[in-house]
């Protein structure tokens, strides 16, 4: 009796963690040569996340990024006004294939140059700077989202 009250009680436990757990936050992974790499990232989906992306930030975790879905494809600029740390561009099509990166470096004052897709592009993933290059992320590779509607 006592150990069915004691498996009664572990499978109580277990079903409240699992109620409780918070779902995975949402994700974009590349296809890469090398395997699979996934980023955490936020998502900017309206013109005020848009424009404001990344700036002001000192730092930005190593597998994190902002996730860009605009409504539409079309051939997409960024520019890194007041956006303090170096980051990897990274032009995504409506079919989730990579178009193209750009390198881009902190701008804290006007001209700031523009960093523009090479082909049209709805998504833009935005991830810190040299990891596209360490991880060997190159254009015509394919992304796949998730937790993302």
């Amino acid at each position: 009796m006592r150990g069915i009250l004691i498996i009664a009680l572990l499978v109580l436990i277990v079903a409240v963690l699992l109620f409780f757990q918070q779902p995975p936050g949402p994700s974009v992974t590349i296809q890469t040569e090398t395997g699979p790499v996934t980023f955490s990232v936020e998502i900017a989906d309206d013109a005020g996340e848009w424009s404001r992306g990344l700036m002001f930030r000192e730092s930005l975790p190593e597998t994190a990024g902002m996730y860009f879905i605009f409504p539409d494809e079309t051939p997409r600029s960024f520019w890194m006004k007041n956006t303090l740390i170096p980051l990897d561009i990274i032009f995504i099509g409506s079919n989730g294939t990579l178009d193209s990166i750009q390198h881009a470096f902190p701008c804290i004052e006007d001209p700031c140059f523009l960093y523009n897709s090479v082909g049209s592009a709805q998504y833009v993933l935005e991830i810190n700077g040299g990891i596209a290059d360490q991880l060997q992320i190159r254009a015509g590779q394919q992304v796949q989202v998730v937790g993302i509607s």
